[in-house]
């Protein structure tokens, strides 16, 4: 016969029994849990493409659902202490017929056995033989809900079976799908496969950039009317997008971004494989910074003269034979710099920073006129804009001095022992070196023009000589009547480049001659004057024509003073007739 011990036994094995289905409850709604949160963000992750961050923070939300279920519905739930009362009170909830007697039998012997005084023994021994006859027919397992277990249990195999289909078909998928939530540059399989995006690291600002899209060997190659794209996206937010075509080779497609102006990403798109963005910098060219570069200049020594203040870079203007300094900041670091001359000469720049911003020329010489241009390279291996800006140089020849004979100014008689009174002004930039005279003596009868002579004058050393005059004493030439003396003067500069050396033809030459001393070079010369040698009474005899001459002017003008005053009389005799009216 049943005792009370072994009704209690019966509980223990119905609370064994209920906490197994309760686990398994749990796994199943974890397990169905886990498979919809896999599948849900492999299928989000693959129709939407996430970017890494994306993908971490939706696996950490599945995650978090998925211990949100298995603490609530297994651990919990595992938890739960279900002592022999609840238990008694769900069976009597069960079998009404025992009416309070389980739970009160229980309860009774449980205060008993802790010495409290719970009745009559005798009563509470007829109660326990009562509730186990009673409750020795009925099956306590029956308070278990095995529903939600068969109900939990096929839906757990349910996505158990789905999540194996879908393995089964798209292996690769779900292998990449853990690689994602790995490495941000994981992709899912495609049917078109990109091998590899060529795109440079850099352009010039106003350069275009080429894409090249090159495709696996065995990947799929969309046909020609399904031309790729490629995406850039600019610092700014600006979006351009850009048509691949293949040209050529079936699985290389190409196509180009026309002069961006900052920097720019790019993701190439062929057929259903989407590329990694990849980064592209656009960099300004370097120049030369105008503003902050100078141009110093040195005059030729003989000019005797200081330095002009620095000039702003640009063209070289500056006298012939100067030296130019040159130093330039540029608006990038450089590696090297040079100067290129339209003839061909070329010269390097030293870097004057340790930044490579500022370059220095020391000397550059201005002997010829031309243009230059700067040729620049960055720290980036970008030169400066090409073709390059080019510069004149100009380098302005020293003129001859200027001389001018102001007296005698045209062609007159001289005795042979006449003192010439000579007058001229004589003007150069710089220096006037020196003044000469310089004459040749045509004898009556001869030939050809005698030779040419020179005496130096006692002025030099200054710019500016002006209405200067000397006596030359030609009794010192041995004239004789019938002679001519035909002079000039000369004055020279201090510079080298600027004498003329053509043969100069003067007048009674059969051919142009050189002056004696004077090879290889002519200076600046007067107009030349021509002196006729006569006789002493020849002279005589010309100055009283002179003198009759000048005489017979004065005549004239004493009658033409005459007529005026007469005029002038007139005049005031109406202005008084005038004031008297």
């Amino acid at each position: 016969m049943a005792s009370l011990a072994d009704l209690q036994r019966r509980i223990e094995t119905v609370r064994e029994k209920e906490r197994k289905v309760v686990m398994l409850i749990g796994i199943s709604k974890t397990v169905v849990a886990l498979v919809s949160v896999i599948v849900a963000y492999f299928l989000v992750d693959w129709l939407f493409d996430l970017p890494y961050l994306a993908r971490l923070v939706g696996a950490l939300l599945g995650l978090g659902t998925v211990g949100y279920v298995c603490n609530k519905h297994l651990l919990k739930e595992l938890k739960k202490i279900r002592d022999d009362d609840e238990i008694a009170l769900r069976i009597e909830s069960r079998n009404p017929d025992l009416r309070g007697r389980l739970i009160s039998t229980l309860q009774l012997t449980r205060e008993g056995k802790r010495g409290a005084y719970v009745g009559s023994p005798e009563l509470l021994k007829a109660l326990e033989v009562e509730t186990v006859r009673m409750s020795d027919p009925l099956d306590f397992s029956r308070i278990i809900n095995k529903d939600m277990l068969k109900k939990f249990g096929l839906a757990a195999l349910g996505v158990v079976v789905i999540k194996a289909v879908l393995i089964i078909e798209f292996p690769e998928h779900f292998k990449a799908l853990g690689g994602r939530l790995i490495s941000a540059e994981a992709r899912f399989p495609t049917k078109t496969r990109i091998k590899e995006v060529l795109v440079p690291d850099y352009v010039a600002r106003g350069d275009d950039i080429p894409v090249k899209v090159v495709l696996e060997a065995d990947s799929r190659i969309p046909p020609p009317d399904e031309p790729g794209s490629a995406q850039f996206t600019g610092k700014g937010g600006g979006r351009v997008s850009v048509e691949l075509t293949s040209k050529g080779e079936a699985a290389v497609f190409v196509g180009t971004l026309t002069k961006p102006t900052e920097d720019m990403t790019v993701i190439a798109k062929v057929g259903d494989a989407v590329s990694f963005e990849k980064s592209i910098r656009v960099l300004a060219r370097p120049e030369v910074d105008s503003a902050n570069s100078t141009i110093q200049y040195t005059l030729p020594a003989y000019t005797k003269a200081s330095a002009p203040a620095p000039e702003k870079f640009g063209g070289l203007t500056i006298l012939q034979g100067s030296v130019a300094e040159i130093r330039i900041t540029a608006t990038k670091p450089l590696v090297s710099a040079a100067l290129k001359r339209s003839d061909g000469q070329s010269f390097e720049l030293k870097k004057a920073d340790p930044n490579g911003l500022v370059w220095h020329l020391p000397s550059i010489p201005v002997d010829k006129s031309g243009s230059f241009h700067m040729d620049l390279l960055d720290t980036d291996k970008l030169t400066n804009a090409q073709p390059p800006v080019e510069y004149p140089i100009d380098a302005r020849a020293d003129h001859q001095p200027s001389i001018k004979l102001t007296r005698p100014s045209r062609d007159i008689t001289v005795t042979a022992n006449q003192r010439v009174k000579v007058m001229f002004s004589a003007r150069d930039d710089y220096n006037i070196r020196n003044v000469w005279i310089a004459y040749k003596i045509q004898n009556e009868g001869a030939a050809t023009g005698g030779e040419v002579k020179r005496d130096e004058l006692a002025y030099k050393g200054a710019k500016d000589f002006t209405d200067k005059d000397f006596i030359w004493d030609l009794s010192n030439l041995g004239l004789k009547v019938g002679d001519q003396v035909v002079f000039w003067l000369e004055a020279d500069d201090d510079c080298t480049t600027n004498n003329d050396n053509t043969p100069r033809r003067r007048p009674g030459d059969t051919e142009a001659v050189m002056m004696k001393g004077q090879e290889e070079k002519l200076y600046s010369n007067t107009a030349d004057v021509k002196l006729s040698v006569v006789s002493r009474e020849d002279k005589i005899a010309e100055w009283e024509a002179e003198i009759q001459r000048l005489y017979q002017r004065i005549e004239t003008h004493k009658e033409e003073q005459e007529e005026l005053t007469r005029k002038i009389v007139k005049l005031l005799e109406v202005i008084d007739e005038l004031k008297k009216e």
